[in-house]
């Protein structure tokens, strides 16, 4: 066995096969996995890797673990024993379940050959179904008042709301038909209700009479009114909500006039809420339906197409061992040991699943404060019920990745308000104060720095001016001895990624963003959507006058003008077909040559050449994958895309038939579908650039220097009128009454949504305190922190920068000063640096999204037949002496 600490070797050694492994950050729990295996496998022989199950939540950590326990067992037994871990039961939860249904297809009715859908093609499965149900029901209307639903979502909104509470519904393990809504409206809470207003009706009596009372009084007793009549049958729950939400009280006059209308206001509020509760259970019953109905659909299209999504994975599995309890039981009986690790990211399918395979117990692996994947439908509670009903519990608590002083800040900011006071798994530092210090570059940097930016002094591009300042700080840091390389930048979201890129190349700072998703909006991805799109259709001048005016011909304006001039009202492919006769460049009718053949290459084709293939000789011939690469970085990273959609168009062909055209409609399909496609993944073993990603894609990383960043983004609160809570394992229901369940009326909130959406907050807001402790404990050497707040006002109550200045005593208006500040058994340094004037940012050296925009200019111009706004004296600065080899 390795050398391991205590609380290492008890994990370990434990005797158990049935326990909770809580694994603070940085406490080395791969290494336990790796050591467990491995003690089993040399007790066990090779039959050991059939009997070990280990479940990992990515491919690339399954991987990491499987190379991990073949190195150890091959160092102990040599090649004849690792040798069988080719046959390891090593992966992620669907790689498993993909394994069992390839073995026992036949028993569950699917083909052995399935495949499992791309996101486009189970994408174009659900709305083909969601069509379909909406046509059946627009012709039966079978669904009680699934109309109102259609007028008041709209087919495109009720389509993702129906969508989404299904797939979330099938995440929980459950069916549609275990929805439930809010309980039954008590009428005895109404009568209470009714009976308070009547009550303040006589307080208002009891004062002098004036115009506000008497109007006051009317309004009361109207509402009043209304409510006894539904009381009595007499009238619609519709028209109690409409007069309880509609209710005015003037607040003019005497503290007692003021004190009786906000009263009135409340119980007419609450009123409201559960009238419109009333009224729109229906509703919610019709939109549960066409859940169920769309549920069905879609699991009939997915198995007459043969294909399955990764839910169906786990889904089949369980149906297989329920149908035939003896395959269960089989592999029961063969898996001695069952390890789960990053047990806070699993579900209630999952559960479901796993529970099946160890009814004895697993041994589960995580650390609740680390669950970020709620929006995979990851449940922490899962992991929290199995601690506290574990009989046997090991903890690793001692961080081996952060200095002593990031180790004793993570305790005292996240031991403390606003995050865990008395819930926090505190770590103890398993690294030595001075190891090191003497040859470190980040000797005399304060560990922990905290960046806080008054909002107030912002311009009008507020993350503009927070990253021009992050940058300078970066910039000294880097001028101080702190390689690029170390540094990394952590963003919530990545919206913001080239504001600070563009900052940090302004001050002479390597930098290449890489995570987001935003590859769709990247301008290598439009060079080449363009250059398809002029090869389907010659007479796409847009398309064309982009192609001409970008860098994959970078031909000036003056040429562009000319050709513009020459076309006349003709076809301005014509003019680049006879650029060779205008008075033009040489090298601008060398470009609009090669241009020519290219693009007649691809609407021909070549025998035996696929698009990918074709994209590939396109970039070669046209130098593009020159041009980029003579722009360092960020051309290597743009370099990457080029290749992913080359990749993209090979997968294209391998399963659909068609040109370049449908590979385009193709395109349109998964931008549709997918909505923000992550860029393509780009190797950065050694490269010397600060990195920026988001914390998703950083987690189970690590960086010496560690920058979160952009902490006072607000966090979304874009409620929908629908919202599905999976909070305490339960699939709950809060629908707003629609716009046109009541005449005249507009949505109403009910008690149910609000109930629902207050829970989804709540689970949201404890989130975002775990994805900020993720994102700190990234670091190793230094942390910087660096956000917005509004200095005169209290810290914000939702948002890692208000929960940070409470932290470190800054919660009140006016609190916020430099200097040093004790957290804990920490210091923080507080720096308060004001934004100056200094115009946008990522001007000094450009990267590729600066000159898109001249591109955009340029092709509208041309597309327009705009010669005057071309500036005939400019070109791209695409050109590259860089020659092929």
């Amino acid at each position: 066995m390795t050398e391991l600490s205590g609380e290492q070797a008890a994990a370990v050694t434990e005797a158990s096969t049935a326990f909770v492994l809580s694994a603070g950050a940085g406490s080395g729990k791969t290494r336990v996995l790796t050591e467990r295996y491995a003690v089993a496998v040399e007790a066990g022989g090779r039959s050991a890797f059939d009997s070990t199950l280990a479940i990992t939540f990515t491919e690339k950590a399954a991987g990491e673990l499987w190379e991990r326990v073949r190195s150890r067992v091959e160092a102990a037994g040599g090649s004849a024993l690792s040798d069988g871990i080719e046959s390891a039961w090593i992966s992620t939860i669907h790689s498993m379940c993909s394994r069992f249904l390839r073995r026992h297809a036949l028993e569950i009715g699917i083909d052995p050959q399935f495949s499992v859908g791309s996101t486009v093609e189970l994408g174009m499965i659900r709305k083909r179904v969601f069509d379909a149900v909406v046509r059946s029901e627009l012709d039966s209307l079978t669904i009680a008042n699934s109309d109102v639903l259609f007028r008041a979502f709209g087919l495109s909104g009720l389509f993702l709301t129906v969508s989404f509470i299904a797939e979330q519904v099938r995440a929980m393990g459950l069916r549609p038909s275990d929805i439930i809504t809010c309980d039954a409206v008590d009428t005895s809470e109404i009568r209470m209700l009714l009976d308070c207003l009547e009550a303040l009706c006589d307080e208002y009596d009891s004062l002098s009479e004036t115009q506000t009372i008497l109007g006051n009084i009317a309004a009361l007793g109207g509402l009043v009114q209304a409510g006894r009549l539904w009381l009595g049958g007499s009238a619609p729950i519709g028209e109690l909500a409409i007069v309880a939400c509609g209710l005015k009280q003037n607040r003019r006059g005497s503290q007692d006039v003021k004190d009786i209308a906000e009263q009135a206001l409340a119980h007419a509020e609450r009123l409201a809420l559960l009238a419109a509760q009333y009224a729109v259970k229906p509703y919610e019953q019709a939109l549960v339906e066409l859940v169920q109905r769309f549920s069905d659909g879609y699991r009939n299209e997915r198995r007459e197409a043969g294909l399955l999504d990764f839910e169906d994975l786990q889904g089949l599995v369980i149906e297989l061992f329920e149908l035939r309890p003896d395959i269960a039981v089989r592999y029961a009986e063969q898996f001695s040991l069952v390890m789960v690790d990053e047990f806070q990211d699993t579900n209630a399918l999952q559960m479901r699943l796993i529970d099946s395979l160890a009814p004895n117990g697993i041994v589960a692996v995580g650390d609740e404060r680390q669950s970020i994947y709620r929006f995979r439908h990851a449940d922490v509670d899962i992991l929290r019920r199995r601690t506290q009903t574990a009989s046997v519990r090991h903890t690793l608590q001692t961080n081996y990745r952060s200095h002593p002083d990031l180790v004793r800040f993570f305790n005292g900011i996240f031991g403390g308000e606003p995050f865990w006071p008395g819930g926090f798994l505190s770590l103890a530092p398993g690294r030595s104060d001075e190891a090191g210090e003497e040859t470190t570059p980040y000797r005399g940097i304060p560990r922990v720095s905290a960046l806080l930016v008054d909002a107030a002094e912002c311009g009008e591009n507020k993350d503009a001016d927070e990253a021009a300042l992050l940058a300078e700080h970066i910039r000294e840091l880097v001028d101080g001895g702190v390689p690029p390389g170390d540094i990394a930048i952590l963003l919530r979201a990545m919206t913001a990624a080239d504001l600070f890129a563009g900052a940090l190349r302004d001050v002479g700072v390597e930098v290449f963003v890489s995570s987001g998703g935003t590859y769709f909006d990247r301008p290598e991805v439009l060079d080449l959507e363009m250059l398809l799109r002029l090869a389907s259709n010659t007479n796409d001048t847009e398309a064309l006058a982009h192609v001409l005016a970008g860098p994959l011909t970078s031909v000036s304006e003056n040429t562009l003008g000319r050709l513009r001039l020459s076309a006349g009202k003709g076809a301005l492919w014509i003019s680049c077909r006879q650029a060779h006769r205008l008075p033009i460049e040489e090298a601008d009718a060398a470009g609009i040559s090669r241009l020519v053949e290219v693009v007649e290459a691809l609407r021909e084709g070549r025998a035996g050449a696929g698009l990918s293939e074709m994209i590939h000789e396109a970039c070669e011939r046209l130098e593009y994958d020159l041009t980029l690469f003579s722009r360092g970085f960020e051309g290597a990273r743009a370099w990457a895309n080029v290749l992913k959609l080359a990749r993209v168009a090979g997968e294209f062909e391998s399963s659909s038939a068609g040109g370049v055209q449908a590979f385009l409609d193709y395109l349109e399909l998964k931008r549709e579908i997918e909505g923000r496609e992550s860029l393509a993944a780009f190797a950065v073993e050694g490269v010397d650039a600060v990195r920026i990603m988001s914390i998703h894609a950083a987690k189970g990383l690590e960086f010496p220097v560690t920058v979160v960043a952009n902490l006072g983004r607000a966090p979304g609160r874009n409620v929908a009128s629908a919202v599905l809570s999976t909070s305490g394992g339960e699939a709950f229901l809060g629908m707003k009454l629609p716009a046109g369940a009541l005449v005249g009326s507009d949505s109403t909130e009910t008690l149910g949504h609000m109930q629902a959406v207050r829970a989804e907050q709540e689970a949201a807001s404890a989130e975002e305190k775990r994805l900020f402790y993720v994102a700190c404990t990234r670091a190793c050497e230094v942390l910087v922190l660096c956000g917005r707040t509004r200095f005169d006002r209290e810290a914000e109550s939702t948002g890692a920068v208000g929960w940070l200045r409470e932290a470190v005593g800054f919660g009140a208006p006016d609190s916020i000063v430099a200097g040093d500040v004790a957290v804990g058994y920490s210091t923080v340094r507080i720096l308060t640096p004001v934004p100056r004037d200094c115009g946008p940012v990522g001007l000094i050296r450009p990267a590729l999204l600066p000159e898109a925009a001249r591109v955009a200019r340029v092709a509208s111009a041309v597309a327009a037949q705009d010669s005057t706004s071309l500036d005939c004296g400019t070109r791209g600065d695409y050109r590259t002496t860089t020659a092929r080899t």
